[in-house]
């Protein structure tokens, strides 16, 4: 009898071991799915910039134009245009890119109601790292003062792909900061590409009042210099006033279930002014 138990307990243990290596080995499949999409994505605005380049380098044929000509018709605002109309043909819900240079974080960023995409990938299909989003709240075109997005934090120690937006953690690092690197966050618009300087970072929880969408003028002065203030890092002075717009980057520290990290970038100018 005594037996037939271990026989048993040995039976479902190896089950319960099995399950688990496909469990675990199904998230790093989905991981790994999910970062050849995102490659993708990423190669369709390297492709256009590139057209843009060969265009103006034509363009150039025959011209006395300084060499740097080409590279200065390569316009962002044209390349954010012509990459935003190529991605909605692969999805309408697509609204913008966002791109961060030095921290791998460049994504297409869709809008829609905030629980749909948040794990699904762009071609709408169940996705563990899901896509990166705009608040369902904000209007499309930038025009509130706090525009909100949204992004998984897939920190791993095993695997780095599909981060999403795990990278932005590191502006909690003083050193990482007085690098002065990826404190421009773009985002790709119908009009062209909006410039955003960060200003602060700091750990919160999903209910505190960062994610405020429109207030009025007196109390966003200090909303701003409230939302400064708690920066874990210093980020030197950034000009703000009662007209300025900020972008909020959110995601979750991954430490408790309703810990989130959030950093904040002041609009400073359009690629086309």
């Amino acid at each position: 009898m005594k037996k037939k138990l271990y026989r048993v307990i040995q039976l479902i243990l190896l089950a319960l071991i099995l399950y688990s290596a496909y469990q675990i080995s199904s998230y790093f499949y989905s991981r790994q799915q999910a970062q050849k999409e995102l490659d993708s994505y990423q190669q369709i605005v390297e492709d256009i910039r590139h057209e843009q380049v060969e265009e103006g380098e034509e363009s150039e044929q025959g011209t006395d134009s300084n060499p740097n000509q080409a590279d200065k018709m390569a316009d962002k605002g044209q390349v954010a245009q012509v990459s935003l109309a190529r991605f909605r043909q692969l999805n309408k819900d697509i609204v913008s890119y966002i791109n961060i240079e030095d921290l791998g974080v460049s994504y297409p960023v869709v809008h829609k109601d905030n629980n749909y995409y948040l794990r699904r990938n762009l071609k709408e299909e169940y996705s563990i790292a899901g896509s990166i989003f705009m608040e369902e709240a904000n209007k499309t075109n930038f025009g509130d003062m706090n525009t909100i997005i949204y992004g998984h934090n897939m920190n791993n120690a095993i695997t780095k792909s599909a981060q999403m937006f795990e990278p932005i953690i590191q502006y909690e690092d003083q050193d990482f900061v007085d690098q002065g690197k990826g404190l421009i966050i773009e985002m790709f618009t119908d009009q062209g590409v909006n410039r955003y300087q960060v200003f602060s970072a700091y750990y919160s929880h999903a209910y505190y009042d960062y994610r405020t969408i429109n207030m009025s003028k007196s109390e966003w002065i200090d909303y701003l210099e409230k939302m400064k203030d708690l920066s874990i890092a210093d980020f030197g002075p950034v000009k703000m006033d009662e007209n300025s717009q900020i972008l909020t980057l959110s995601t979750c520290d991954n430490i408790t279930d309703d810990g989130r990290f959030a950093v904040h970038a002041v609009l400073i100018n359009d690629w086309n002014d």
